[in-house]
């Protein structure tokens, strides 16, 4: 049997395996919630992942191209980039995929018929992991330009504010409370 057989035999229980292993990154409130909910837009975390890795996992299975995994991959990676995960956490999951394949092999990864092949397999893995990361310093490349042109907007308004106070102190105008910390939308005071 061929690495590629024995997956597609197995994959119920391979895949199972691999999105548990994923959904225990999370809190153990997570977990049993990812796992109970079926409903993708009541649970759309374990949703996410468990459509993500099942295209993840055929995808490696049909020997797709680099392109093809990065799409499947990309709203996992996604998810994950944007919660509390540092850049191991976020895509350490996919190392995991190696250690299950290994270990269903029930002690016959060493043979000489499996060995080639398995070292392949193991190859695309570690392909999809570097992958995997390319995607998340990218999304939290993006995070942090968004923060930073926030930030910079915030600015802009906090100097305006101030030259108008300023310009209406030179002109002797008197200078409210409401002009120091006006109110924004939601009633709250800067």
């Amino acid at each position: 049997m061929s690495i590629r057989e024995h997956l597609l035999t197995n994959r119920a229980d391979i895949l199972s395996s691999w999105i548990g292993r994923t959904f225990a990154t999370y809190p153990a409130d997570s977990v049993r919630f990812f796992a109970t909910r079926s409903d993708r837009f009541a649970n759309p975390v374990g949703d996410t992942i468990k459509r993500g890795l099942s295209a993840v996992f055929d995808s490696l299975v049909a020997g797709a191209d680099p392109e093809r995994l990065r799409e499947d991959i990309d709203a996992v990676i996604r998810l994950r980039s944007v919660q509390n995960f540092s850049a191991q956490d976020a895509v350490g999951f996919v190392f995991a995929l190696k250690e299950i394949v290994h270990a269903s092999l029930n002690g016959h990864a060493g043979e000489s018929a499996l060995r080639e092949d398995l070292s392949a397999f193991d190859r695309r893995v570690d392909q999809l992991a570097l992958l995997a990361f390319d995607l998340y310093m990218s999304c939290r490349e993006q995070v942090y330009d968004i923060r930073a042109r926030e930030e910079k907007a915030r600015s802009a308004k906090l100097l305006a504010r101030a030259h108008q106070i300023i310009e209406r102190h030179a002109t002797g105008q008197k200078i409210t409370r409401d002009d120091i910390t006006p109110q924004v939308e939601g009633g709250e005071r800067q």
